[in-house]
């Protein structure tokens, strides 16, 4: 009964999702895996324990040999991608499969960002030549979108946009047109909000944002709370935060902007502050806590400053013990790999990507379907960002 319960739940859900609630998703499946968990089990969760039910955390020292090679997963992702768009190229997400059967997917046009990157990054590898010209036909079909005047789009920032679409437009393989579609698309992103106004005061008073105090956090000091500070609601607090620090230091770096450099930096002390008083409560640990160490990757690219690498070996290790509990969460942390691997070429961001990919695909990826689902017990969500950003990684992997 508790199962059907569930699904009614989940599919009135997906049933009604808007534009502003396709960032709740993973808010919705994170609580569905904890009420699980709390009603099969009242021990704490540990990846050393066994229980009768509930999500097992992906920990990096639990690697298995996948079932089958990170080339032929990754055209599997990008094959299975292909089947979640409409006839108009406009792509669909939240497909679900499970015995009691599903809901059709939901419209989820933002989703192109991420398989933009993906299908990107699968180019880059040199192994699927074809994904450059998948690539500009996604973005055709996506861009067309805001050339509708009664479309419900927006360029309201509540994704990783700038962050994504940058490594491709700033790269003279891909075709100039194309590039200068993805610039105006993270040009045009919408950052708003308390967070937005607050920094923008402080900037007008002060012409800068005080530095992100890494090192005490490094060190499992909290942060001095700020009464603005929203420490409660995960999708518009801590992940709003993280989200709007990776497009803002991107923006940054992109079009050289001091603002957004102290805007990101406004947005980054929020998250970080949220995490230090938070990071081992039911929150961040069901949820996710990956989008932060996303945004400190980020930073570090742009700024090359070692106390966010500092932190990110911080994360790991505690990442390492805590492993992962929904796939959402370990596709950023294994991006935030990817990205440090890239801009430092360290074995230690290359040995954590391969055993965390390795544990993952034991867990959550489904051969029959050709895609990485949530780890909720009896239910199979497959989440189209997740799988393009584990199908870009899967690419360059040997």
């Amino acid at each position: 009964m508790f199962k059907l319960r569930v699904m009614k739940y989940l599919r009135k859900f997906i049933s009604n999702v808007n534009e502003l609630s396709y960032i709740s998703l993973i808010l919705v499946l994170s609580a569905l895996i904890y009420t699980v968990y709390v009603l099969n089990s009242r021990t704490d969760i540990n990846p050393q324990r066994s229980r009768a039910a509930g999500p097992t955390p992906t920990s990096i020292f639990q690697p298995t040999a996948p079932q089958t090679s990170y080339l032929t997963t990754a055209r599997n992702i990008l094959d299975w991608m292909d089947t979640q768009k409409d006839t108009r190229g406009v792509y669909q997400n939240g497909e679900c499969r499970e015995n009691q059967g599903c809901d059709d997917p939901v419209e989820d046009p933002k989703v192109a960002h991420f398989v933009l990157w993906s299908r990107y990054q699968a180019y880059k590898s040199g192994r699927f030549p074809d994904q450059l010209n998948q690539l500009s036909r996604d973005l055709a079909s996506f861009n067309s979108l805001y050339q509708i005047p009664d479309y419900h789009i927006s360029y309201l920032n509540n994704l990783p946009v700038c962050s994504l679409l940058y490594p491709i437009a700033t790269d003279e393989e891909v075709p100039s047109s194309d590039r200068s579609i993805l610039e105006e698309l993270c040009r045009n992103s919408m950052f708003v909000g308390k967070v937005i106004t607050q920094a923008d005061n402080l900037i007008n008073q002060t012409g800068t944002i005080a530095e992100p105090e890494v090192d005490k956090v490094i060190q499992d000091i909290p942060l001095p709370a700020d009464p603005e500070t929203d420490t409660v609601n995960y999708n518009r607090g801590f992940r709003q935060y993280a989200v709007y620090a990776s497009d803002l230091i991107t923006q940054y770096r992109w079009f050289d902007d001091n603002k957004q450099f102290q805007r990101a930096k406004h947005n980054f002390n929020k998250a970080l502050e949220v995490y230090s008083r938070e990071k081992d409560g039911d929150m961040l640990k069901y949820e996710g806590d990956a989008i932060l160490s996303l945004a400190a990757s980020d930073l570090y690219t742009a700024t090359q400053n070692r106390k966010y690498e500092n932190f990110i070996t911080k994360y790991i290790t505690r990442k390492t013990l805590s492993g992962c509990y929904t796939t959402t969460d370990c596709s950023y942390y294994l991006l935030m790999l990817f990205k440090m691997f890239q801009a430092t070429g360290n074995q230690q961001y290359r040995q954590a990507l391969t055993e965390t990919i390795d544990s993952l695909m034991t867990k959550a990826y489904d051969p029959q379907v050709g895609a990485f689902h949530e780890m909720i017990p009896g239910i199979k969500i497959f989440d189209v960002r997740t799988n393009s950003i584990l199908s870009g990684i899967l690419a360059n992997l040997i």
